[in-house]
């Protein structure tokens, strides 16, 4: 019918809440798809009914065209997607080309189901082999998104893009994701940078920082995740991936995270995207600091290298693990068995974040050290890890 019924949580007087409502989906989108070269700059978009996806259809969209400039920009409060840079569904068949995006400086706050996304559609090739090129991801804020919960339909993150080449996903902020991942990087993704990202307080059921699906050349650094949370009973780790391969993780701060601070899992079930399926190889893990976690590593099997990482608290014993073969060790036994981590540190390791999430201080034997979110935190990680004599 044309009758919409509304009832509020506790059956108050609807006259005591202040009410909006949207007929509208899309804030900015170009009325033809594929165009290409625009630039968007200093502009808000915010309060539109955008749709749970799929399709992805943002309240502000590229409706499909590549090589856009997105800056300075505001998206907030979408109902479900807030921008889409991609081909929208993973069906959508079409040779036009992909990719070619730079989004800076922007803000995508408070979307329901994803802030930023973007997957690939269909060429000429099946899409579980088609990539998006380029894409740079940089400076942007992502505060309370996720807010929808219907982490079920798998398309819930901060920041989701499926199928990247050649791009990074660099120096950018995020706080408050309720029921998704802050980043995820969704399979076949190749020659990927995810790094200089500062991850607060997410609630998911896979990882603040999730990669899935992909083999060749992916770096996971000087990335800082604090205070991840499990959502029905899974999730709650720093950094995941799963049925994926040659993940470099290297110097990053995983804190306080309510399942594993890095895990990079693998099971005998295969997943063929680009061609291949995965073996679990090549998680070289290097110089990260993890602490504050039920268990600290978990990583696919031990063809990989691993050393020179801090080591603090974890309230399960048995903190790090292989999933195939199935070994659960500590320190010592990590390092007689494995060879891994001969030049680790154990140590005490304290931290808090500001109240107004700008800044953090991180104490390591007694050592304090600060970190300003607002300027490039990798060189500041570097700072530290020096210090330490790491």
């Amino acid at each position: 019918g044309l009758t919409v019924h509304i009832r509020f949580p506790g059956d108050p007087a609807p006259e005591t809440h202040h009410l909006e409502i949207t007929v509208r989906e899309q804030c900015f989108c170009p009325e033809e798809r594929y165009f290409s070269y625009i630039h968007v700059k200093n502009l808000s978009f915010t309060k539109a009914g955008s749709g749970f996806p799929p399709p992805q259809r943002g309240i502000l969209s590229t409706n499909r065209g590549n090589h856009w400039i997105i800056e300075d920009c505001k998206v907030l409060h979408a109902n479900g997607a807030g921008a889409d840079i991609g081909f929208q569904c993973p069906n959508s068949y079409s040779l036009q080309p992909r990719g070619g995006h730079l989004v800076r400086r922007c803000e995508f706050s408070y979307c329901g189901i994803v802030g930023l996304t973007g997957t690939t559609g269909n060429s000429e090739t099946h899409y579980y082999d088609s990539q998006q090129e380029s894409i740079l991801v940089e400076d942007c804020r992502f505060i309370d998104d996720c807010w929808q919960p219907f982490e079920g339909l798998i398309e819930n993150a901060s920041f989701k893009m499926h199928r990247l080449k050649n791009s990074m996903v660099i120096n950018n902020f995020f706080s408050g994701a309720q029921n998704g991942c802050g980043i995820w990087c969704d399979a076949n993704n190749e020659n990927l940078v995810v790094a200089g990202n500062v991850l607060l307080h997410t609630k998911q059921t896979y990882g603040s920082i999730f990669l899935e699906a992909s083999n060749d050349s992916l770096h996971i650094r000087h990335n800082i995740a604090i205070d991840s949370k499990q959502n029905h009973e899974n999730g709650g780790n720093g950094i995941y991936s799963h049925t994926c391969e040659d993940i470099k993780t290297f110097r990053n701060i995983c804190l306080g995270c309510e399942n594993h601070g890095i895990v990079h899992h693998w099971h005998e079930v295969q997943r063929i995207d680009g061609g291949s399926g995965s073996t679990g190889y090549g998680f070289d893990t290097f110089d990260n600091i993890v602490a504050d976690c039920t268990h600290l590593v978990m990583l696919a099997t031990t063809h990989c290298e691993v050393d020179r990482n801090i080591y603090g608290s974890h309230s399960e014993q048995a903190p790090l693990r292989i999933v195939q073969p199935r070994s659960w060790l500590d320190l010592k036994h990590w390092q007689k068995n494995l060879g891994f981590d001969l030049n680790a540190k154990v140590a005490d390791i304290t931290y808090s974040v500001n109240d107004d999430e700008t800044a953090m201080t991180l104490t390591i034997d007694g050592k304090e050290f600060s970190i300003d979110f607002a300027a490039d935190v990798a060189p500041q990680i570097d700072n530290i890890l020096a210090a330490l004599s790491v």
